[in-house]
């Protein structure tokens, strides 16, 4: 086994270990004076430490940039596994938000992942969709982000607003800003939703029902 990544900017350095790393790789660029494109596949992908492993069928990512500056991104996996991938987090660009991120020390999978951004030209904002499926999501609270623990559902997201469907059995939720420990949960179910409006982001819960040893609340 060897390192594959560090993790910098610890008082002791550490290393992510891969048991396993092999993909087939299909790399594919198409440039012309109008636009370019790249499109890059991994398929048969094992990205596997010890005792967890990763394979995922296909990852794929198609990137178009014209002159103008319009640009079209739209991605997919099949499977993600954040336990495995969170590691790698270390080779970005470093930032407030990636070590927000990078402390969530998120695990997990991440099921039938979509991801969509455009924009009209290069002086424009960028409009994304994502959607997906999360099983046994556990990160740990950072700043104002709760942590979570068994928590399974769905997702779909823009820069407009979202919505998740939970569906959690026995799970945690910990809050730290308003409870000493970690709060157990025996089932979550039913949609959180987050919408942007003039006044800030509006978050409502519909149909919320969550059972606990102390009762339960809808």
């Amino acid at each position: 086994t060897q390192p594959v990544a560090s993790v910098p900017g610890s008082v002791e350095a550490k290393f992510a270990e891969y048991s396993r790393v092999a993909f087939r790789l299909h790399l594919r660029h198409v440039a012309n004076s109008e636009n370019e494109t790249w499109n890059v596949v991994l398929e048969d992908l094992d990205l596997s430490r010890a005792q967890h492993r990763w394979q995922s069928k296909s990852i794929s990512v198609t990137a178009t940039e014209t002159a103008a500056g319009a640009l079209e991104v739209d991605a997919k996996a099949d499977l993600l596994d954040l336990g495995n991938l969170w590691p790698l987090l270390a080779y970005a660009p470093q930032s407030s938000r990636l070590a927000t991120a990078r402390g969530t020390n998120a695990q997990g999978r991440i099921h039938e992942l979509e991801v969509k951004a455009s924009r009209p030209d290069a002086q424009s904002s960028t409009a994304f969709t994502l959607r997906g499926r999360f099983a046994e999501l556990n990160s740990r609270a950072v700043a104002r982000f709760p942590g979570v623990d068994k928590f399974n559902g769905s997702f779909a997201a823009s820069e407009s607003g979202g919505q998740i469907e939970l569906n959690v059995t026995d799970g945690t939720v910990e809050l730290p800003r308003i409870f000493r420990t970690p709060l157990p949960v025996n089932k979550i179910t039913g949609r959180m939703s987050w919408q942007r409006e003039s006044e800030g982001w509006r978050i409502a819960a519909e149909s919320l029902h969550i059972e606990s040893s102390d009762g339960h609340a809808d």
